[in-house]
């Protein structure tokens, strides 16, 4: 028997499922990823691994005592054995011609090996000094954001886009427009190249893809729900349909049933660029007590998704409520405090952004950033701007301050 099922088989008998969420497939040979796939599938069907003996695998006393980390070490090694010999192959003649490439390619091969083999957790001054040098060295060339874009220029000048491993919230009284911003931003990842996942707790899945096409096409969405769409229009959808990029677009359908435990496995199963949760308060714990508190149970949710979060090296967008306190126009008393729920919110969430309107403009929304766990008061540094709200050309972009 191979290691690598060895490894799979210890996974499914300790139901290890963030260590499943974070394995590569890479790291394993071809029978292995076939065993993997039939893993996943199941996952992302049922939300929980299977048990071994559904897939007919034998635990033995050699795998129940054997420790984890043994079986990962050895199925690493394999790995690494492989991919340095086929690096060393292509590599030794581009070394003469082009050095800066071959440099390149090794850096990018130590990269893959760090995510695919598993990060490592604990560091040395040296490494932070390594680590960080290579981060900025990474970062130096990209021209916008280090993040993954939200599509508002200013917001991203100011938090630096959407970075892996972290939570951000967008806060809103009800009816304000939280679902419509998550759809936007969504979408702007999406044609920026990125892989976005929209999980919406509380929209059908086709109420959610009217919002998303109309955006994604600019044709107004009540023509689009009404049907009424002009022959030109309508042959505009079936021209987009058939120059559609393969890269994915996940929308999940939580439907107010979805638990957090069964959201993290279509997380770690799908691997999303990044994940887009509308109506984080609806989300539920697995087993949820009868007795609990809601606020106590959301500080557990949004700490599970901090989890995932950073096993899964995706940045998660959150959308809550403000409480009764805050009112829709007053933007200047609004704060993490005031998040409906939990103060665990504040406390794990990297940034938080407000939306609010304004009576005497009701064509602009205003989007404040709260701050936030690494952002300080952001309040202070002039961090709000003004956003088109016109249904009828499905723009919601920024308003120039000039």
């Amino acid at each position: 028997m191979s290691v690598g099922k060895d490894l799979l088989i210890k996974i499914l008998s300790e139901k290890r499922m963030q260590d499943f969420g974070k394995l590569d497939d890479r790291i394993l040979s071809y029978d292995e990823k076939e065993l993997y796939t039939k893993i996943k599938k199941h996952t992302l069907t049922y939300g929980a691994l299977p048990r071994p003996e559904i897939l007919n695998l034998e635990v033995t006393e050699l795998i129940r005592e054997t420790p984890y980390q043994f079986y990962f070490d050895e199925v690493s090694k394999t790995f690494l054995k492989v991919e340095m010999a086929e690096l060393f192959s292509s590599n030794s003649i581009l070394a003469d011609s082009n050095p800066l490439e071959a440099i390149k390619n090794l850096r990018e091969f130590i990269n893959k090996v760090d995510v695919a083999s598993g990060s490592k957790d604990i560091y040395s001054m040296k490494d932070m000094y390594q680590m960080v040098l290579e981060y900025v060295q990474n970062n130096r060339i990209k021209e916008d954001t280090i993040g993954i874009p939200s599509g508002w220029p200013k917001l991203d000048n100011a938090t630096l886009g959407f970075t892996p491993g972290n939570i951000y919230v967008i806060v809103a009284r009800p009816k304000m427009g939280k679902s419509l911003t998550l759809a936007y931003t969504s979408i702007h990842a999406y044609n920026k190249g990125y892989i976005p996942m929209l999980i919406s707790m509380e929209m059908k899945a086709m109420d959610k893809a009217l919002r998303l096409i109309a955006l994604s096409s600019g044709l107004p969405i009540n023509n689009l729900r009404s049907g009424k769409l002009t022959t030109p229009s309508e042959r505009k959808i079936k021209d987009m349909i058939n120059n559609l990029k393969e890269q994915p677009f996940y929308l999940v359908e939580g439907q107010f049933k979805k638990n957090v435990n069964e959201l993290s496995s279509i997380i770690y199963g799908f691997k999303p660029s990044i994940v887009y949760l509308d109506a984080g308060y609806l989300v539920k714990k697995e087993n949820e007590g009868k007795y609990q508190q809601k606020w106590e149970r959301m500080g557990e949710i949004i700490e599970s998704f901090k989890t995932v979060a950073m096993n899964a090296n995706v940045p998660i967008v959150i959308t809550f409520q403000f409480n009764r306190e805050v009112k829709e126009e007053d933007y200047s008393k609004a704060g993490f405090e005031h998040i409906q729920l939990s103060d665990a919110i504040a406390q794990i969430a990297s940034v938080g952004i407000g939306i609010f309107k304004d009576k005497d403009m009701p064509q602009y929304r205003r989007m404040e950033v709260l701050g936030g766990r690494d952002f300080g008061n952001s309040k202070e540094d002039n961090t709000g701007f003004y956003i088109n709200w016109d249904w009828e050309r499905m723009d919601f972009t920024e308003v120039s301050s000039g």
